[in-house]
């Protein structure tokens, strides 16, 4: 899995999660399309364990990718409920205030 965090101008943090098979990837499915851009999601390579301590601390975060998303269930940090699937692969925001 890889991620990046993107500091905004109010010192804020927005982080991108994905499965690292799905760089480059666009995903189709209806009308809605997502491109995994390297430049959003691909900085650090981590482990689960890694990525587990940005999905607890972190305040936005998107998330795409069966295996990254599924931990974040798993860890019960997201609802699969509120996860949507595209063309196979899970995709979610963890949004905190």
């Amino acid at each position: 899995m890889f991620y990046k965090i993107h500091h905004t101008n109010s010192g804020n943090c927005v982080v991108g999660v994905c499965d690292g098979n799905l760089l480059g990837e666009t995903l189709l499915e209806g009308d809605i399309s997502i491109t995994i851009n390297e430049d959003f999601f691909k900085d650090i390579f981590a482990d689960e364990g890694e990525i587990l301590g940005i999905l607890q601390r972190e305040n936005n975060i998107t998330l795409i990718g069966n295996r990254c998303v599924s931990l974040a269930i798993k860890n019960e940090l997201l609802d699969e409920s509120s996860c949507m699937r595209i063309n196979g692969e899970l995709y979610a925001q963890i949004m905190r205030f």
